[in-house]
């Protein structure tokens, strides 16, 4: 536990022999040392960066989404209250329909109406002038007459006989 406790130093001498070989000296091996802390602080460089610029990425495609959530969330109220419409004007649609149907009955009882109208209006005018061609002409040749030649009614022998006398109590 002592070991681990420890912190091991940035140079290990004893893989240096390994690595660099057993006859390299302190300059060269500062020398590779800085070369390989320079590649490892600029690979950790372009990792910030590439990390930097995924965050960025992540940044955008998550105010994208939410934009497009927000867009979503307009047209689904937008569809809803299409929808709320659509079913009130069906019920509007419904009661048209029927006042419609009710009206067409009525103007069809309506027709009827005029046509029985009509034809009782054409009836009573086809009776009126039969009465005042045939019928009444004919009343007027069978009536006694009086002595101007208009015609009187033929009730009683007796009434006839004073009327052509001249009156009653004559003659």
């Amino acid at each position: 536990m002592a070991d681990k406790d420890e912190k091991k130093p940035l140079l290990d001498d004893s893989t240096l022999g390994t690595k660099y070989g057993d006859k390299a000296e302190d300059a060269e091996v500062t020398k590779a040392q800085r070369k390989e802390l320079v590649k490892g602080v600029s690979r950790g460089d372009e990792s910030s960066e590439r990390l930097d610029k995924a965050y960025s990425m992540a940044q955008t495609t998550t105010r994208a989404g939410d934009e497009i959530l927000n867009k979503l969330q307009g047209q689904r109220e937008k569809i809803l209250s299409a929808r709320c419409s659509a079913e009130h004007m069906e019920g509007d649609m419904d009661t048209s329909e029927r006042k419609m149907s009710r009206m067409a009955c009525e103007k069809c009882i309506q027709r009827w109406i005029l046509w029985v109208i009509a034809f009782m209006f054409i009836g009573g005018l086809l009776f009126f002038l039969y009465w005042k061609l045939e019928i009444e002409p004919e009343k007027n040749r069978n009536c006694a007459r009086d002595d101007q030649g208009k015609c009187y009614s033929d009730n009683s022998n007796n009434d006839n006989d004073s009327r052509r006398s001249g009156g009653p109590g004559r003659g």
